[in-house]
């Protein structure tokens, strides 16, 4: 919306629009990684037990999730080996 209306107040910057969404978007995404950056700071050295805590359970929870799919996703494999291998007929002469 704000890019139209600039759009129809400003028709010298009809061609610099895109360039000016480009350059504030790439500012206000610095900005945001550089406040995230401070508060996550913030916290480690506030707030550390709750931080490890947090780490933690969640650490655990991927890792049973991680366990689950990938006990899944071998079982899976090992049942598409024995199949093919079982169609396979080879003769093996002695």
């Amino acid at each position: 919306m704000l890019q139209f209306l600039l759009y129809i107040l400003f028709p010298i910057i009809q061609r610099g629009g895109a360039y000016a969404v480009l350059i504030g978007g790439w500012s206000l995404a610095a900005y945001l990684i550089q406040w995230t950056w401070s508060n996550l700071k913030d916290l480690i050295v506030n707030h550390n037990e709750w931080v490890i805590g947090y780490l933690t359970v969640v650490g655990k929870g991927q890792q049973h999730v991680m366990i689950f799919f990938l006990s899944n996703f071998v079982a899976r494999y090992r049942r598409y080996q024995l199949s093919t291998y079982n169609h396979c007929e080879t003769k093996v002469l002695l």
